[in-house]
């Protein structure tokens, strides 16, 4: 399951960015894909959330899953170097994981995802983290 989740967002293309307005659109379809991806069975990817910190093999996994989309990430902003703002490219990429992680997690899997002010805060993440790198 973990896994499909995370095949959704590193399904992008890697492209190059040549303005700002490219930019912030790959930054919203970044965060779409990942916000879509949590609607596969939210009950059950709660309780996945749990293992992680129960058990050794889930949070190993979920440890490898990770490295995968970080990876993806890393790429993206090394590839596009040029155009952003930040040095540390893994560091970055760290940082925008796990916040837009926490973030859907705390809208898709413990909430609706579906409200106004979800929608809203949603927002708010994308325009932070265009800001951020660009």
């Amino acid at each position: 399951y973990y896994e499909q989740v995370m095949n959704e967002v590193i399904s992008l293309p890697v492209t190059d960015i040549h303005s700002p307005e490219e930019g912030k659109a790959i930054v919203d379809l970044f965060i779409d894909k990942l916000f879509l991806a949590h609607d596969i069975h939210p009950k059950f990817h709660r309780e996945i959330i749990a293992m992680i910190y129960s058990d050794d093999e889930v949070r190993q996994l979920n440890e490898n899953l990770e490295k995968q989309v970080l990876g993806f990430i890393t790429q993206f902003l090394q590839k596009n170097r040029k155009s952003l703002r930040i040095e540390d490219y893994e560091a970055a990429g760290f940082v925008i994981l796990k916040v837009c992680e926490e973030l859907i997690h705390h809208l898709k899997i413990f909430g609706t995802g579906s409200s106004k002010r979800d929608r809203q805060i949603l927002a708010e993440l994308k325009d932070m983290i265009f800001r951020y790198l660009f």
